[in-house]
């Protein structure tokens, strides 16, 4: 039995490590594809049915982030082709 939670912990460990591996090289993406002034006010919160949700502060900075999205989500299909669209949303 001890040898069967080992495993179970091994794979969640695996799993856990694939995912901040995942999540680190999407974020290295959206962070060079986004302007600099435009970070500080917009930022990722999640990724939610292959959609990448993020939030600004107000809806001028909405607007400016739209204007390059589709900028954005080419790059970030080159290497992550699951990813289907971009939603920005008040926060």
């Amino acid at each position: 039995m001890a040898t069967h939670i080992k495993a179970l912990v091994k794979d969640f460990l695996k799993n856990q490590e694939q995912e901040v591996n995942y999540r680190a090289r999407l974020k290295n993406i959206v962070e060079s594809n986004i302007d600099k002034k435009l970070k500080k006010h917009v930022y990722l919160k999640k990724v939610y049915k292959n959609k990448l949700i993020f939030v600004s502060e107000s809806s001028s900075f909405s607007y400016v982030f739209n204007l390059g999205k589709d900028k954005l989500l080419r790059a970030v299909r080159e290497q992550f082709p699951e990813i289907e669209g971009v939603k920005i949303t008040l926060g």
